[in-house]
């Protein structure tokens, strides 16, 4: 059974101690609380794709490429989150992440297309991917606003 308020819902609580999942009614999924850069926090879809900041879709490192673990269905989003000292506020809760990009899930990367760039390093080489994982290139980027807005409350 599910608490329903604007666009957002919630589990009831749960004789079993089950986790808290955050559910999108709009678009029918589950999503994760999230500060985006404009500041806010907003339900970020939980299935999207995470983008490293090192694995690149050409051998000039100059597409980002998120990774898919243990999906079978590909992800709408690849997410980058901000390192930890960047970002124009403090984060709202040591336990929000702070992403400093959503954008768009791209093609699929082919097979032998997979290269990586170590951070802050200038060699760009070929990258084996790990067993099971498909990776896909980084899309346009998605404003904040496609996302619904979340305000925390303590009573």
């Amino acid at each position: 059974m599910r608490s329903s308020r604007g666009g957002m819902s919630t589990p009831t609580a749960s004789p079993f101690g089950q986790a808290h999942e955050l559910w999108n009614t709009e678009r029918d999924g589950a999503c994760l609380v999230a500060q985006l850069k404009d500041d806010a926090l907003h339900c970020v879809p939980a299935d999207s794709s995470y983008d490293l900041g090192h694995l690149f879709g050409n051998a000039a490192c100059d597409q980002p490429v998120g990774d898919a673990v243990c999906r079978t269905i590909p992800p709408a989003y690849v997410v980058r989150r901000a390192p930890a000292a960047e970002g124009a506020a403090c984060p709202l809760d040591s336990s929000i992440p702070r992403i400093d990009r959503v954008s768009e899930r791209g093609p699929a990367v082919p097979e032998g297309s997979l290269y990586s760039r170590p951070a802050g390093g200038s060699r760009c080489s070929l990258h084996e991917p790990r067993p099971g994982i498909r990776y896909y290139s980084v899309g346009a980027e998605v404003p904040p606003s496609t996302f619904a807005g979340i305000v925390l409350k303590t009573e």
